[in-house]
Parts: structure tokens; sequence; C-alpha cells
């Protein structure tokens, strides 16, 4: 068989192919640090040692391969103005005021934690996001993620306006 073989040719551009497609379908592994941050790498010595062993491979899949996401809806608010019926022979230092001021200042509460819930989410998401923060892009953002964080920010003025009218309510019977 002589040098120029074009069978053996085929054979050497073949394997070269093959071989040359490998490092494209490297392992992408998560790793958690101690601090809770989390990391991905395609070279497994990029990973600390303590973490080695709690690296996993990362599958990302495709958008169309998930499931479909269904997102519940929150149930509805209790009614945020006092009716007559809450305030009904409230007359300060009466168990019927107490009983009213008690049923707002928990909707009111509620209503804070909600609000610090979607704004940790948001900052949350606007840090893995941020071009300062996360110079190489390295930080992968969820879709549902995504979802979540445009649905809280339309959410949030509302929710922040509701509360406004719920402290008013409270000022209103002391």
């Amino acid at each position: 068989m002589r040098a120029g073989d074009p069978a053996r040719l085929a054979v050497v551009l073949s394997l070269c192919a093959l071989l040359s497609a490998l490092p494209a379908a490297a392992d992408i592994y998560r790793w958690v640090d101690g601090q809770g941050t989390v990391h991905f790498t395609d070279d497994l010595s990029n990973v600390p040692p303590s973490a080695r062993g709690a690296a996993t491979p990362f599958v990302r899949e495709g958008p169309g391969s998930r499931g479909t996401v269904s997102v519940l809806e929150p149930p509805p608010d209790r009614p945020t103005a006092l009716t007559p019926s809450d305030t009904a022979g409230g007359a300060p230092g009466t168990p019927e005021s107490g009983a009213s001021r008690e049923a707002l200042l928990g909707q009111i509460e509620q209503r804070k934690a909600k609000i610090s819930a979607k704004e940790q989410h948001i900052q949350a998401v606007d840090r893995k996001r941020s071009l300062a923060l996360n110079p190489l892009r390295n930080r992968l953002v969820d879709e549902v993620d995504l979802d979540l964080y445009r649905k809280y920010q339309q959410e949030l003025p509302e929710d922040r306006e509701q509360l406004r009218r719920l402290e008013e309510d409270l000022s209103s019977l002391r």
C-alpha cells in the first residue's frame, strides 16, 4: 500500500474529525463553595480539592426538553380595608378594637414578609446577571427564576401600595 492511498487518507481524516469533536463534548461540572456560591467549570482540576467530591456533572437541557412549568396563583389576599363589621363597637380599649388591630398587624407583617422575599429574589437574579459582579458571565440564571423575576417586578408596586394602605388603616385605629 502506498502512502497516498485514498483509503488510508480517508481513515486518517475520519480519526482527526472524531478527535477534534471530543473537546466540544466536554462535561460541565457544578460545585458549591463554602460561602454557598454555585460555580461551573469544564475542567475538574479547577475545582478545589475540598469540593471535588461534591462536584456533579451538569447537564444543560434545551428549552424544548423541559416539561411545562405551571405557576400556582397565590390565594386571594384578605381585604385590605376594614369593613364596618370589623370596627363595629370598636371603641379604643374594647376587645373588638384589639382583635381588628391584631388582624391588621398580622396582615402588615405578612405583606412585609412577602415584599422582602420578592426583593431578595430580584436582588439575587440581578447579582447573577450583573456584569460587574460576574464579568465572565459564568453564572446561569434559570428560566423559572427569570419568570419569577419579571412577575415580582410587576407585583411589587401593588404590594407596596397595599402595605401603605394597611399601615394607614392601622394608624387610623390608634
